[in-house]
């Protein structure tokens, strides 16, 4: 896919998310406080279980592992409400385009319709429909994963910076490598 495409499908997408926009940023929203939660649930489980293993109170181990389970089942909870709202939008933006479309198709003259099979055209609106659909998802679960990463990087960084650096640094080169790989198989 050259540039211009990608620019043009971009552009596509966003004017079509454009009246859902703050609907998005609510669910945006979400997927930091999932991403926080996320990576909350192993620090929460590691102090309990560093209580446990130097003998000082197993029951803040017991504690520890009951907010563990509660912060993972909230998390993977918004997970889910993030991805079923993912999907509940790009079929409704799906759907209005589709109307759009048919409606633009039903106008025209009758001489347009001539030789132009009525099916054909219905069935190619709804696969661009579903493809849709499943890119708005993705789009949404995209930026939850991305969030995620984000902010386990921005602790790490307070904790120990050298690790936060090697994994940007791999994380950077797997990304180069993946585009460099996509586009050479593209072409």
């Amino acid at each position: 896919m050259s540039l211009l495409v990608m620019r043009k499908f971009i552009k596509f997408i966003l004017v079509e998310l454009r009246p859902y926009k703050w609907t998005v940023v609510f669910y945006g929203f979400l997927a930091i406080i999932a991403a926080l939660l996320e990576m909350a649930a192993p620090i929460v489980m590691g102090r309990g279980f560093d209580e446990a293993k130097n003998g000082r109170h197993f029951l803040i181990y017991g504690m520890a592992l009951v907010a563990w389970f509660l912060i993972r089942l909230s998390a993977d909870r918004l997970r889910n409400r993030i991805g079923y709202k993912g999907t509940a939008l790009g079929d409704t933006i799906g759907v209005n385009y589709m109307v759009r479309e048919m409606g633009a198709i039903a106008i025209k003259p009758l001489s347009f319709h001539y030789g132009k099979k009525s099916q054909e055209t219905s069935s190619k609106l709804s696969q661009f429909r579903w493809n849709f659909t499943s890119i708005i998802e993705g789009i949404f679960n995209s930026v939850s994963a991305i969030l995620a990463i984000l902010a386990v990087l921005t602790y790490l960084s307070f904790v120990e910076w050298r690790i936060s650096l090697v994994l940007a640094l791999g994380i950077t080169t797997f990304l180069v490598l993946t585009f460099r790989t996509t586009k050479l198989w593209s072409e």
